[in-house]
């Protein structure tokens, strides 16, 4: 089975133990932050959420609870 790129960028961000990222409301803006900044977004229907800013884009994982 082939592994897409993307999935070696979730399985980084789940494996980071870095736990200094922002908390805002809303979705951050494209040209917002800077490559590698992380943020933890909640939101409008409640959700939990880790952006990364990486090439220019921002991607997240959801937080779910267990």
């Amino acid at each position: 089975n082939y592994i897409m790129p993307i999935d070696r960028e979730k399985r980084f961000l789940y494996n980071s133990k870095k736990v200094d990222g922002k908390l805002q409301i809303g979705f951050p803006a494209r040209a917002s932050g800077k490559d590698g900044e992380e943020r933890i977004v909640k939101t409008p229907n409640g959700k939990l959420r880790l952006y990364r800013k990486e090439l220019g884009a921002w991607y997240y994982l959801e937080f779910t609870r267990s």
